[in-house]
């Protein structure tokens, strides 16, 4: 019995010292786990697949087209910042980013030139511009294990304390300039109250109350002193930093200077306008708009709001503004007229309808009677989507009669979209999708047709294909 117990301690005591190691090893600060994600980070990936200089993420390769330019970046004076060149960690940094730096000088050569028209607080060394590199690889999506987010990671409080909106409609911390401002003000204070940028950085990574309460602590005077019991996430900045300007000065030269940027036109929004608009209207993808204007949280722009749309459609724009807010206004009140209030639809009866394999709301909606309008409403479905045997529930009063009548019509409404054949009895027609056409402008043709008239018809949303064959009723 003893010799089983001798074993079993044995046995654990190798066992935890082989995992122990290990479990310490997955754990990663966020600027380590910030440059080995940047290549997947999906807006990254965007950026670099949207610039006219394509590079293989994760390889390295360079893919030029013959008519890109770019532009030199301006030198920048990155001299170190740190009266103690023996940061902990500095080590570990080299060897991180000394593994793969294209991707990281590309990203710095591209929003470096942009953060440069951000007047440096006077006595403020440049080299601090390139803390985004080290914090978010600059992107706008970057959120810290301490709640910063954005290019600079700040955290909401000092956020709103130097100046930078945060609603639910939008997050200025998303925002190149207005972040790059307030952190630079936010730095200077933390310079002016602690004397030394190793303190200062701590500051700014963990924040003052905790850096205040470790030096009262401890009676500390340095970061070395008080590194070990800071928050282990963010307590690397000035390491990591000191780094990256260590591995800039060396190896920037071999880089070429040149930068990946997707340009992009600026256009005025006076009044709200969604996304899906302007995607029916000019075509522009909604995942580009999004990543155009990181600041937004939602997929409309706010009104008195300075957007950015893909370059050379601002004349597009401004040519279809007008067509742009009729085609919503008119979206908006047809929604409006076919909306059901859910008290009253309570009142009626109602049956649950599983759906199957081919249907899709247009058809299920015309099989019952109703609109596809009222079936989102009462389901709460956002798009017209359904899956096979999601469960639907559909108010009114249901006759097998009418049942079998108004499949056979669902029958003919599936066919009508693969024959562009006009119904026997000419309540209807089909029309073939072109090139350059969008829901709005098809229902033009049509008097007394709306877009979602054709949409609630065909079971389809807003998206369309060349070739697309769809059912028009005759008004």
């Amino acid at each position: 019995m003893q010799q089983m117990t001798s074993n079993r301690f044995a046995i654990s005591f190798l066992l935890g010292f082989l995992l122990v190691p290990f479990l310490y090893a997955q754990e990663k600060s966020d600027y380590t786990q910030t440059f080995e994600d940047l290549a997947k980070q999906p807006y990254i990936r965007w950026l670099i697949t949207n610039s006219e200089r394509q590079i293989a993420l994760l390889g390295g390769t360079e893919f030029q087209k013959p008519d890109s330019l770019y532009l030199p970046i301006r030198s920048i004076d990155t001299t170190s910042i740190f009266a103690n060149r023996s940061l902990p960690q500095v080590d570990d940094y080299l060897q991180l980013y000394q593994r793969n730096t294209s991707l990281l000088f590309l990203l710095i050569h591209t929003y470096l030139n942009q953060i440069r028209e951000v007047r440096v607080p006077f006595g403020m060394p440049e080299a601090l511009l390139l803390i985004p590199a080290v914090c978010s690889g600059f992107n706008p999506e970057s959120v810290n294990s301490l709640g910063g987010l954005g290019y600079w990671n700040l955290n909401y409080p000092q956020a709103l304390k130097y100046g930078l909106s945060v609603t639910a409609e939008l997050d200025e911390r998303k925002d190149l300039i207005k972040s790059t401002e307030a952190a630079l003000a936010y730095l200077r204070h933390l310079f002016e109250l602690y004397g030394n940028w190793e303190l200062a950085l701590a500051a700014y990574a963990c924040g003052p109350v905790t850096v205040n309460n470790l030096i009262e602590r401890h009676a500390a005077t340095t970061y070395q002193e008080i590194y070990e019991k800071l928050p282990y996430g963010a307590r690397d900045l000035p390491g990591a930093l000191e780094a990256l300007l260590q591995v800039w000065v060396r190896e920037s030269k071999n880089v070429p200077a040149k930068m990946i940027f997707p340009e992009a036109d600026t256009v005025k929004i006076t009044n709200k306008l969604s996304f899906s608009t302007v995607k029916a209207i000019l075509g522009i993808d909604s995942t580009n708009l999004a990543f155009l204007n990181p600041t937004l949280l939602k997929e409309y722009f706010p009104s008195d709001f300075t957007a950015s749309i893909p370059n050379g459609l601002k004349p597009q724009f401004e040519l279809q503004r007008d067509s742009l807010y009729v085609y919503q206004d008119s979206i908006e009140q047809t929604q409006k007229s076919e909306f059901v209030q859910p008290a009253l639809a309570s009142q009626k009866e109602s049956t649950i309808y599983k759906v199957k394999s081919g249907d899709v709301l247009g058809t299920i909606a015309e099989r019952y009677g109703v609109r596809v309008g009222e079936l989102q409403d009462w389901n709460d479905l956002r798009s017209t989507r359904i899956d096979i045997g999601q469960e639907l529930i559909i108010y009114g009063s249901f006759l097998p009669a009418a049942k079998a009548k108004t499949t056979s019509v669902s029958k003919s409404v599936e066919n009508s979209r693969s024959k562009p054949v006009t119904n026997s009895n000419s309540d209807y027609i089909t029309y073939t999708v072109k090139s350059g056409d969008n829901l709005w402008i098809i229902a033009r043709k049509f008097p007394g047709i709306s877009a979602q008239n054709i949409m609630d018809l065909n079971g389809i949303d807003e998206n369309l294909q060349v070739g697309q064959v769809l059912k028009i009723k005759i008004k």
